[in-house]
């Protein structure tokens, strides 16, 4: 909704039934936005998403025990079972452009609540960009508290780190020749850090990158990375489920990996793009080899088919697994209000391929009605293994 010339509301309530052979009680989620416009192009957000599961009398443990229901909890002489009842996260996120679009980055605070976590739930961060014809800069940070949990959300990192910092700076040049084919040419560094609470270092990155991009909108990247890292837990390169012949915490890996990627004239109806990657990785070497080749059917839609293949070969004690994930889509247009989306993915690591499409109807301006269904299935003889199908409505109302 629109409230006046500069508030701006949104809310979203969604209730589940319950799901005995996933262990989940009826649960209820919400969400609350507020944005005001503030200077000539940037924003204030305010926002609240509450999780609730609602359990209808005394807790069942043969009725409710999903993982993400039920907590280990040390009370100081024994671990017990306690339930996991609810998760809020209350925000403000700033979001900064500009007039003359030099200037950009967003700034957000978030604080966590559940029936567990006592202080460091917390997540914070920002960066600032400018953009200029010879130059684009961007720096940031960010800061996550150990306890910080988004049920509703995805929080990065967080099964890996015990709370983490970090800084990430880039700068990139550009330069114009006089040619025929280059409109310009950008050479760039980066370099990103991740640390522990306690200052801990567990990752660094420096990067060095060449762009090349051509009058025809072809364009060329290379680019070669220098890695550190220091295991802050246990970790198998190749099974994150096994626990055998593993990494171990605090081993200190450092290793080169080099890029390429070729992107086609978009101007025409085929399009392609194609990259590999190649050097060491960890206590062996990756070699990766990935793209998309599309076709425009002009005015309807298009048609594409996305791939990647990593082949990983670690020593014979750790390993040695080729990945596949190719995915095809189809975007159609049957007039201007009514859409179609659908596309299958298929990932051998997780043995699974995924279906989903989704019917969109705009009846109105900023007003739109989805259908969506998704199915997974085993890949041999693909018996499915589990479906979903989704109704949802968006309404624009100027109030």
């Amino acid at each position: 909704g629109k409230l006046g010339s500069q508030w701006r509301i949104g809310l979203m309530n969604m209730q589940t039934k319950k799901k005995v052979s996933l262990g989940l009680p009826e649960q209820n989620y919400t969400v609350a936005v507020l944005q005001r416009q503030v200077f000539s192009r940037s924003n204030i957000d305010l926002f609240f998403v509450n999780t609730q599961s609602l359990l209808s009398g005394r807790y069942d443990s043969t009725k409710y025990y999903h993982e993400d229901l039920i907590k280990r909890v040390w009370t100081g002489k024994d671990t017990v079972t306690r339930l996991h009842l609810y998760n809020r996260v209350l925000g403000a996120d700033f979001n900064l452009i500009t007039k003359d679009n030099r200037w950009g980055g967003k700034f957000y605070y978030h604080q966590s609540f559940d029936d567990f976590s006592k202080g460091n739930a917390f997540s914070h961060g920002g960066f600032l960009s400018y953009t200029s014809r010879n130059v684009n800069v961007i720096g940031g940070y960010l800061s996550l508290g150990k306890n910080f949990n988004a049920d509703a959300g995805f929080v990065p990192s967080m099964a890996v780190y015990p709370g983490n910092n970090g800084a990430v700076l880039r700068t990139d040049l550009k330069f114009y020749p006089v040619s025929k084919s280059v409109i310009y040419m950008s050479p760039g560094v980066g370099v990103d850090y991740t640390l522990l609470p306690n200052g801990t270092l567990t990752d660094k990155i420096f990067l060095l990158n060449y762009a090349v991009n051509f009058k025809n909108t072809a364009a060329v990247n290379a680019a070669a990375k220098s890695i550190f890292q220091k295991l802050p837990s246990d970790f198998s390169v190749l099974d994150p489920k096994k626990v055998d012949s593993v990494l171990l915490k605090g081993q200190v890996f450092t290793w080169n990996e080099y890029n390429v990627k070729y992107t086609s004239d978009t101007r025409k109806v085929f399009t392609y793009s194609l990259s590999a990657t190649g050097g060491a990785f960890y206590n062996g070497r990756r070699s990766e080899i990935g793209g998309t080749v599309q076709y425009r059917f002009q005015p309807f839609g298009s048609a594409s088919m996305t791939f990647d293949y990593n082949d990983i070969r670690l020593p014979s004690a750790y390993g040695h697994a080729q990945f596949l994930l190719v995915s095809p889509r189809l975007d159609f247009t049957f007039t201007r209000t009514l859409f179609l989306t659908a596309f299958v993915q298929y990932n051998n690591r997780y043995d699974n391929i995924n279906l989903n499409a989704r019917f969109q109807w705009r009846f109105k301006p900023a007003s739109d009605f989805f259908v969506v269904y998704t199915e997974n299935y085993f890949p041999e003889h693909l018996q499915s293994k589990n479906r979903a199908l989704v109704l949802k409505m968006t309404y624009w109302f100027n109030l």
